[in-house]
């Protein structure tokens, strides 16, 4: 009578000792597994080979983005990119972070700061720190070094095969700064670029320094409301304006609000119930 044993087999595969087949569905992480096949008779004399299992990424299924995400007002800022460098006092006072996954997910895993499984995430959005119905919830961040990396499931509660992960680390440091870079590299690169808008409503010039235009194509009588907010959610209210069909344009100058050079975001609703968050970088 022989008896067989595996050694490193993937996650949720398991061997027959009696038959030696090998048998399961794999959920460990895409990789590959040298697994050590072990034999022993009755005598107890035993033999051993070794063969490699390849576990794939589900098609398709896989981490697009990571964004950081202003949870106090809800704001997604910006996608963090691996190395990156920011300005803590530029970072909201509360964050979260959002994965983005290129087809529909059963669950999201995450890893943050060495803790392999520090939240899996059941329904979007997929949030390291979680939300309640898009309200999400808070961290913190002090200056130093952080990591995180997202991995989608099929199935809930980190079942089935994992698809493609993300992963990357950025640094916070102290001040402040209207740039970010990489880690590294003595360049700035610009943080915010030309907003990527819908053509009813533009916004230029952007940087702008205090005054900007924003031109809206109203489709029929409306109530529109603007209003700023800093990274940290302030608000600072530019007005309501009744417009009436067409394209109008509006000009706003910022000299009265004494705002401090930075990145903001312009949030523009109305009454037929449509919004829009452009960014926009002030300078001096």
């Amino acid at each position: 009578m022989l008896t067989y044993s595996a050694s490193n087999l993937p996650a949720s595969l398991s061997i027959n000792s009696s038959t030696g087949l090998i048998n399961g569905t794999a959920t460990a992480a895409p990789g590959t597994f040298t697994v050590t096949l072990t034999v022993t008779d009755q005598a107890g004399a035993s033999g051993s080979n070794t063969f490699v299992i390849t576990v794939n990424p589900v098609s398709g299924l896989a981490i697009t983005s990571l964004v950081l995400i202003n949870s106090i007002t809800d704001i997604e800022l910006f996608n963090l990119t691996n190395g990156m460098v920011l300005y803590k006092n530029n970072l909201p006072v509360s964050f979260n972070i959002k994965a983005n996954v290129a087809s529909p997910a059963g669950s999201v895993k995450f890893a943050w700061q060495g803790n392999a499984s520090y939240r899996t995430e059941n329904t979007a959005p997929y949030a390291l720190a979680g939300d309640s119905n898009g309200n999400y919830n808070n961290l913190t961040m002090a200056t130093g070094s952080y990591s995180v990396t997202a991995t989608p499931y099929p199935n809930s509660g980190a079942g089935g095969t994992a698809g493609q992960a993300l992963s990357l680390s950025f640094t916070v440091l102290n001040g402040s700064g209207s740039a970010t870079r990489k880690a590294g590299t003595n360049a700035d690169e610009e943080m915010v670029t030309s907003p990527d808008v819908d053509e009813s409503i533009t916004l230029y010039p952007n940087p702008a320094s205090s005054q900007f235009t924003v031109r809206v194509h109203v489709e029929e009588p409306s109530t529109w409301n603007f209003v700023i907010h800093d990274v940290v959610g302030r608000e600072i209210p530019l007005g309501t304006f009744s417009l009436t069909e067409g394209v109008r344009s509006l000009e706003f100058d910022l000299t009265p609000k004494e705002m401090s050079p930075g990145l903001y975001y312009l949030n523009v609703s109305n009454s037929l119930n449509s919004k829009k968050i452009i960014k926009i970088a002030i300078t001096r």
